[in-house]
């Protein structure tokens, strides 16, 4: 699935939100101790394969955009949000979609300003971002030190869009 949320500014290069709904193939049921795609509540924690790689920033990605565009926001980016279904399998899904006149026309490779894929939730008021294996957290410029950012700081979110 592809999302697009045109910018105000579409020469500029668009953010682009990636994330999979897949989830690594079970292998052997019989080594499991509860069913693997069934939600279980245990220790009042409810638990299930795959729910946090990617369904919960997917769901971070919707709440936030959908918050965004109800709130009368418009970016000066061009968004857009990729879906796919086998990134845990192979991802033939992004590359069809990186071969496609849909994604060229909107500057390839070199249209893409930053891409972001992959992450976990978070459970508190940071948000951490990863650049290959060591986690760096980004703050937009003259913004106060992220330990001290809210939820509800929208200048965080809109810093970069």
């Amino acid at each position: 699935m592809v999302f697009k949320w045109p910018g105000t500014s579409p020469t500029l290069p668009h953010v682009l939100l990636n994330g999979h709904y897949d989830v690594v193939p079970p292998g052997d049921l019989d080594k499991w101790t509860h069913p693997p795609f069934e939600a279980t509540c245990k220790d009042d924690v409810i638990r299930g394969r795959g729910i946090q790689d990617m369904k919960s920033v997917i769901a971070q990605y919707i709440s936030s955009l959908h918050r965004l565009a109800t709130s009368g926001f418009t970016p000066s980016r061009t968004i857009i949000m990729t879906l796919v279904p086998d990134e845990e399998i192979g991802g033939a899904g992004m590359a069809d979609y990186l071969a496609s006149d849909f994604f060229k026309s909107n500057g390839g490779v070199e249209g893409v300003g930053i891409a972001l894929d992959e992450g976990l939730a978070s459970e508190n008021d940071v948000y951490n971002v990863y650049y290959g294996t060591s986690p760096t957290i980004f703050p937009p410029p003259n913004h106060p030190p992220l330990s001290h950012v809210t939820c509800d700081d929208s200048s965080l979110a809109q810093g970069c869009l």
